[in-house]
Order: C-alpha cells, then sequence, then structure tokens
C-alpha cells in the first residue's frame, strides 16, 4: 500500500511540474528578498552596512515548453548606517521589471536560469552628524542574472528561490554599483491563454 501512495504521489508532482511549465501557461508571481543586503562600502575612512528589501508582484507568460518571460513592479526600501559623519541613510525605491527564465528538466522541483533588467526610481534621503538632512531622487537602469530552483507542489501552486546578480547604472551621478541578491517566492499557474 505504501508503493501504491507512493507511486501516486511522485505521479502528481510529474504532473504539477509539467503543467506549471507548458508553452501557454500564464502565472502570477510574487518574490521578496534581501537585495543589496549586508553589502559593505569603504568611503572616506567610514563603513557603509546597508539592508534592503525588496517586494516584486509579476505576470509571466511560457512562450515555450519550460521558457518563461514576463514583466511586473518592484517596491524596495533600504536603510543604511555609516561611521563617521552620516548617521543614516533612507531610500524608497519604485521600478518596472522584466526577466525570462529557462526551467532545466520535469520534475517537481527544478532549477532554472534568469536574466532580469528594470529601470527604477529612487528617493533618498540622508541625514548628517551636525543634524542636516539632504535628499535627492535618481533613475537608474539594472540587469543581471543567475539561478534558482522551483518546487511544484500542485498543479497551481510553486515556490522558488533565487540567487542574482545585478549590477546598477545610475544616470545622474554616473557610477555603477553591483548586488548580490537572494530572493524567495511564490507562482500561481492560472492555466493556459485560450
Amino acid at each position: 500500500m505504501k508503493t501504491f501512495y507512493l507511486t501516486t504521489l511522485l505521479l502528481s508532482l510529474s504532473i504539477a511540474s509539467s503543467a506549471q511549465t507548458q508553452k501557454g501557461a500564464l502565472n502570477i508571481n510574487g518574490q521578496f528578498g534581501s537585495n543589496s543586503g549586508g553589502q559593505h562600502s569603504n568611503i572616506s575612512n567610514g563603513l557603509i552596512k546597508s539592508f534592503s528589501i525588496e517586494l516584486n508582484p509579476n505576470v509571466g507568460f511560457f512562450v515555450k515548453d519550460n521558457w518563461e518571460v514576463g514583466a511586473g513592479v518592484l517596491f524596495g526600501i533600504t536603510r543604511s548606517r555609516m561611521s563617521g559623519y552620516i548617521i543614516k541613510g533612507t531610500a524608497n525605491k519604485f521600478g518596472i521589471q522584466s526577466y525570462s527564465k529557462y526551467y532545466i528538466g520535469k520534475r517537481s522541483v527544478r532549477p532554472y536560469v534568469i536574466l532580469e533588467a528594470s529601470h527604477t526610481w529612487i528617493s533618498e534621503k540622508t541625514k548628517f552628524v551636525n543634524g542636516n538632512t539632504q535628499g535627492y531622487t535618481s533613475a537608474n537602469w539594472n540587469a543581471g542574472g543567475g539561478a534558482g530552483v522551483a518546487w511544484f507542489v500542485t498543479p497551481k501552486i510553486g515556490l522558488f528561490s533565487q540567487l542574482t546578480y545585478n549590477r546598477d547604472l545610475e544616470r545622474q551621478i554616473k557610477y555603477s554599483t553591483g548586488t548580490l541578491n537572494l530572493n524567495f517566492g511564490v507562482q500561481v499557474n492560472l492555466g493556459k491563454k485560450k
């Protein structure tokens, strides 16, 4: 009897994973995570410690079996502290994002590779030790890629985690910075687009 239940479970997980990544499948997904969390930089003999968290709701579509493209919005907040002349900094981020994922294999747990690009608008405020506050806004392009793993729990629900490296290029300040990002998410399969 145990063999029957185990075989049934494995078969249903296999069907779940193939249904979620078939050509024409549509899903909504959301991810959250620490983007540029723990990024450290040495500036003017001071150490910047920052932590960022982002939320990204997206819609994805499978243009071919295992190949998903999608787009959505992102919201983020960053808090940073620096020893020396800056007490703390706060940045709020809003952006639009696009991505492309390719899933490898046909099992219920599968790895994937991802490429992503976004355009973000950031509003930042910095408070200095002397009590002065300075604020500015910027817009920047971001591109990157990485890898992840998805677990298709049922034909409708999938969980995923991904590690990506992204590079920013801020147009107003003219410098670039790279970040390592760890995100977790959930996707809901809406079925095939008619």
